[in-house]
């Protein structure tokens, strides 16, 4: 036999062609997970330095900073948290006030946004018995950032980072 026969030519395409689409299918899928893994280092870090303002916030100005936040255990209240805060504010709105409505993509990256909610009085956060405060001095702040991407449907943000502290 001088040549190969058509079928033993199609059969080596389909066997390159089902190889190819198998390393074109892993690429895709490395690709795709180093990309949220990127997104939520990121959500990861903006959702931990929004709790360590907080602490700036509470170590400079305590008084102000007990102003802000629902008192009760199961009582929070939600605040847009920008990328320029430095403290909430009794202004409400963006951005870095109450949430009034979506805070927006605030982080300068598009698709990113951060928010802080406030609970006074936290029962997760209380303080031993006897307490040597109030206990709405106790207060729980949660910093979460979301982010979408191409798994998201439009105009939602389907993934977070979440982190909390206790401060008093």
């Amino acid at each position: 036999m001088k040549g190969q026969s058509l079928i033993e030519v199609l059969l080596g395409f389909a066997v390159a062609s089902i190889v190819i689409t198998a390393i074109v299918v892993a690429v895709i899928s490395s690709l795709n997970n180093a990309q949220r893994s990127r997104s939520q280092n990121t959500a990861t870090q903006y959702s931990q330095q929004a709790l360590e303002v907080m602490r700036q916030f509470r170590n400079n100005d305590v008084d102000t900073f007990r102003t802000f936040g629902a008192i009760g255990p199961s009582a929070s209240t939600t605040y847009c948290f920008d990328v320029s805060c430095t403290k909430l504010s009794s202004i409400s709105g963006p951005p870095c006030g109450e949430k009034s409505a979506s805070c927006g993509d605030n982080l300068g990256i598009p698709g990113f946004t951060r928010e802080i909610q406030m609970t006074r009085g936290s029962t997760r956060c209380l303080a031993p018995i006897p307490r040597t405060q109030p206990d709405e001095y106790y207060v729980r702040v949660e910093a979460f950032t979301r982010w979408q991407d191409g798994q998201c449907s439009t105009g939602t943000y389907c993934h977070e980072a979440r982190f909390f502290a206790c401060l008093n």
